[in-house]
């Protein structure tokens, strides 16, 4: 029997996360986040940002995860945060 809030429901929830920023345009507004994720558009964008530093999800979907990890570098370069 699954946990409430243990392993399996967080990989639902990294699927879900992986698979919407897979499908979605960059920039979603709240609204298109709350209905398909239950998430602000905030909450979503710090689990994805959180997710792409985390092996299980390079796993789920290398080359999202890829392409993001390598958008994120090219953001942090441009603000100097690197």
């Amino acid at each position: 029997m699954p946990n409430p809030g243990g392993p399996e429901d967080a990989g639902m929830s990294t699927r879900a996360v992986l698979a919407f920023a897979r499908t979605h345009p960059r920039r979603c507004t709240d609204s298109v986040t709350r209905s398909a994720l239950g998430l602000s558009a905030t909450a979503y964008y710090q689990r994805l940002l959180a997710l792409l530093d985390r092996v299980e999800a390079a796993v789920v979907e290398p080359a999202l995860i890829d392409r993001l990890r390598t958008e994120r570098n090219i953001w942090r370069q441009a603000r100097g945060s690197i």
